[in-house]
């Protein structure tokens, strides 16, 4: 299940940099050919509703910069490349 925080809402494209930044690496944005870009969501911003899930209780506790973090952190050391 997704879950959101509408305190941490945040475009994919700023998504993806802080993910590969976390990541020690960079995002390179290829925009394709017009016949290629039918393809393609012109999506730029998910915006998630969490009001059901709060409702019940939930409240979100980590910024997602910092939850980023954690999960990289997580499948680095699982992966083994600490």
């Amino acid at each position: 299940m997704n879950i959101a925080d509408s305190a941490s809402e945040i475009r994919l494209r700023d998504l993806a940099r802080l993910l590969a930044a976390e990541a020690g690496t960079q995002v390179v944005f290829e925009l394709p050919e017009a016949v290629e870009r039918a393809g393609y969501s012109t999506a730029t911003k998910a915006v998630l509703d969490s009001s059901r899930i709060e409702q019940l209780g939930w409240k979100a506790f980590t910024p997602i910069a910092q939850g980023l973090s954690k999960t990289v952190t997580i499948l680095r050391e699982l992966s083994g490349n600490c």
